[in-house]
């Protein structure tokens, strides 16, 4: 996506990372299509990850195998302490005919899973979200309903 990538879908992509990874800066210059990231470790890597993921050709994204990301992130302090959000997830739904059909599907994930981490990616039809591990099971369940063609990013 960056690659050729108009700059409207250019801040898309910064916005996503934003987002998904929880991190406050992420500074774009938008004449080299560049992009700097500065946050922890984890996060520079949880950021290098879902730009390298969203940014491949169709093709690539047609084909792609299953993956998660998994966020490096403590253990709960005690037992009884909800599970962290570490899990990340991309999802490709190469069935939606329009971006109205793409934020539908996306709207009706993000109410069924109650979480917020959630970012659509329109010009790719790519939706990353970040939620536990039992969160985005439940989403690739529910997008396999709701788009039969969706594939899990790699």
């Amino acid at each position: 996506m960056a690659r050729g990538a108009s700059i409207q879908q250019f801040q898309e992509l910064a916005t996503g990372i934003r987002t998904v990874g929880d991190i406050r800066r992420v500074y774009t210059y938008n004449a080299p299509l560049a992009m700097v990231v500065r946050g922890t470790a984890d996060q520079i890597a949880l950021a290098t990850w879902l730009f390298n993921e969203i940014d491949q050709p169709a093709a690539a994204r047609q084909s792609a195998e299953s993956a998660i990301y998994k966020y490096p992130v403590p253990p709960p302090p005690s037992p009884a302490a909800p599970d962290p959000k570490d899990t990340v997830r991309v999802f490709y739904l190469t069935n939606s005919q329009s971006d109205q059909d793409f934020q539908s599907t996306v709207s009706k994930v993000r109410s069924a899973l109650d979480v917020k981490t959630i970012f659509a990616y329109n010009s790719a039809r790519a939706l990353a979200a970040r939620g536990t591990g039992e969160q985005i099971a439940h989403a690739e369940r529910l997008l396999q309903q709701l788009n039969p063609t969706v594939q899990a990013g790699k």
